[in-house]
């Protein structure tokens, strides 16, 4: 398979692809949205500990500590560290709408790989970041990531539990009075996911303060980093998308 190719159920089928086939694409599409919720929560809670870094200046005087080490906070004022802030959700707001609208137009392994693209890019910057003005743009990109995320993990479990009925159907295996509780199953892992998201988000800054030398909100970029690379590549080996 074209990992850069949204496969078409159509076309699939045309080529001899069965209904086992397409069920078990179904479920590890579905394994994958389960990773995108555990990103989607770190992408949120992950740096909300580390980010009043962006106004102090974590000096040893005000850590109590002696160590040389520490990393001065970026010192911003109040009202660009609460800008952050409305450009996160006011970027949420517009992602998780046209993401709405382009839902039926785009292949969603392409909306996937865009979101996941811009959450990355988005924590690199803020990892790097030396003045405000690259937060604001690092939580901007966070803020597309969310949105994307919030709008096409459910439209994406819609569309697709529709085809999971079918296939179903095509084996005799569908049932109509346990489809309330496949459906109920189905949308409860992006709830344990975003669960699961926010129990690693606040304990990775919890560790992190216990080490008063580290540069907490930096080293909070770099794991978001490296969260979102990871499920880039978990979307490579596992969505096979549909048309």
């Amino acid at each position: 398979m074209d990992l850069f190719k949204a496969s078409c159920w159509a076309s699939d089928s045309e080529n001899g692809g069965s209904a086992k086939k397409d069920i078990w694409r179904l479920k590890t599409n579905w394994l994958f949205l389960f990773f995108a919720c555990i990103l989607r929560a770190i992408s949120y809670v992950c740096v909300t500990p580390t980010n009043h870094q962006f106004v102090i200046n974590p000096t040893a005087e005000t850590l109590n500590i002696t160590d040389e080490k520490v990393e001065p906070g970026l010192e911003q004022t109040e009202t660009l560290y609460s800008l952050t802030y409305v450009v996160l959700f006011v970027s949420h707001a517009i992602a998780a709408v046209a993401t709405g609208l382009l839902f039926n137009h785009i292949p969603t392994w392409y909306l996937f790989l865009v979101s996941t693209l811009c959450h990355t890019l988005g924590y690199l910057l803020y990892a790097l970041a030396t003045s405000g003005w690259m937060m604001i743009l690092a939580r901007a990109l966070a803020g597309l990531h969310l949105g994307a995320i919030d709008s096409l993990v459910f439209a994406y479990y819609a569309v697709s539990f529709e085809k999971y009925k079918e296939n179903l159907k095509t084996l005799g295996k569908f049932e109509k009075k346990k489809e309330t509780k496949m459906k109920g199953y189905l949308f409860s892992t992006s709830a344990i996911g975003y669960a699961v998201g926010n129990i690693i988000a606040v304990g990775f800054p919890a560790i992190l303060a216990q080490f008063p030398e580290t540069p907490q909100f930096r080293a909070a970029g770099w794991f978001c980093v490296a969260a979102g690379v990871t499920v880039l590549i978990l979307q490579l080996a596992l969505f096979h998308g549909e048309c």
